[in-house]
């Protein structure tokens, strides 16, 4: 089963959205990109290996995806307003 979750702040505008299913068929790559077009960088959330990709046209500005894969349950957090930092931070706080 997928499950995703919307969360949105007091004035209704989203702030971040959480989807977790079984991690049989998805795995991590450890390989990062530091393409213009596409940028991927390794990250460790809990010792566990993740990914987070900002959004392409933002360039590093607030938002992307953070990806990672704990007790076989894979996990993918996407935000437009809470900076790599404070997904990380979040994603930490969750396991």
């Amino acid at each position: 089963m997928d499950i995703r979750l919307h969360y949105f702040y007091q004035d209704a505008e989203f702030m971040l959205g959480i989807q977790q299913f079984k991690a049989t068929r998805y795995t991590i790559l450890e390989k990062e990109s530091t393409s213009p077009d596409y940028i991927v960088e390794k990250v460790f959330i809990n010792n566990h290996l993740g990914r987070f990709s900002p959004w392409w046209k933002t360039r590093g500005e607030n938002g992307g995806f953070l990806c990672w894969i704990q007790e076989g349950t894979y996990i993918k957090m996407d935000s437009f307003s809470l900076t790599k930092d404070e997904m990380i931070q979040l994603a930490e706080s969750m396991g």
